[in-house]
């Protein structure tokens, strides 16, 4: 990929030049605009396999990685960064001729090896897939507890929910919350970079391959129904409405001041 994008600068500036140059030889100006008309042709597919067809990409797309950990040490910052670097090479697609190459691009190689290391990508889909599924389970429980009796009556505490409020402070407030806005936060910078890329992508004209579409509609969308994201959305907030409803239930809402 990097060679593509050092000879495509080349050849359009020299078919730039050439074109603007009255004594130009003109069967050199045919040559020359036939190869650059191929390279220009091709461009869109160089970079979109040097991203997409790259090992360390394609790990990031994993479902059989491990969540993120519940201690953000900054790795999936770091690797985000680098690959939003690495994704700016598609908005090079928008306005051929006007381009010039970054210049981070002579060090491209040093960008994809936190993608292998960290495989973030994967790690927060897969943060964001394990979360869905519990929030799913605890709101059935809590819905199923709103279909009986009132857990405090006349809205006054009772023991039991004096058990709960411990729980939702404890649990809920004090290790869900932040572990779900972490993974909310990776998983979320990670989908929408790869989105924007496709549409860079598409707007050049170029063909996604068919696998790609799928995986995108399946887990990277954030409109599609039954896609990844899309159920976490869902599963996120019934869940934050079935704590609303019991809590209130008991007049335990937190405040402000919580």
């Amino acid at each position: 990929m990097l060679y593509e994008l050092k000879f495509f600068v080349q050849i359009r500036d020299c078919h730039t030049q050439l074109q603007n140059k009255p004594s130009a030889d003109p069967e050199l100006l045919s040559l020359i605009s036939q190869i650059y008309r191929i390279k220009k042709d091709n461009l869109a597919a160089e970079i979109w396999n040097g991203i997409y067809v790259s090992s360390e990409v394609e790990a990031n797309f994993s479902r059989g990685e491990p969540p993120l950990d519940r201690i953000d040490d900054g790795s999936a910052a770091n690797m985000l960064s680098n690959f939003t670097a690495i994704a700016q090479l598609s908005e090079l697609l928008i306005d051929q001729n006007q381009w010039a190459l970054p210049d981070k691009v002579n060090s491209i190689e040093t960008l994809y090896e936190p993608l292998h290391r960290n495989r973030s990508g994967a790690k927060a889909l897969k943060s964001i897939l394990l979360l869905t599924h519990s929030m799913n389970e605890a709101t059935q429980i809590i819905e199923t507890r709103l279909k009986k009796r009132a857990l405090c009556f006349n809205q006054k505490p009772s023991a039991k929910a004096q058990i709960l409020k411990n729980v939702f402070y404890k649990f809920y407030i004090g290790e869900f919350q932040p572990y779900l806005a972490q993974s909310h936060r990776h998983a979320k910078n990670w989908i929408e970079l790869n989105n924007l890329l496709f549409l860079n992508f598409e707007q050049a004209g170029l063909n996604v391959p068919k696998a790609m579409e799928t995986y995108q509609l399946l887990v990277l969308s954030e409109t599609a129904e039954g896609s990844l994201w899309f159920r976490y959305q869902s599963a996120r907030k019934k869940h934050t409405q079935a704590w609303q409803k019991i809590l209130k239930q008991c007049r335990m809402m937190p405040t402000n001041r919580d």
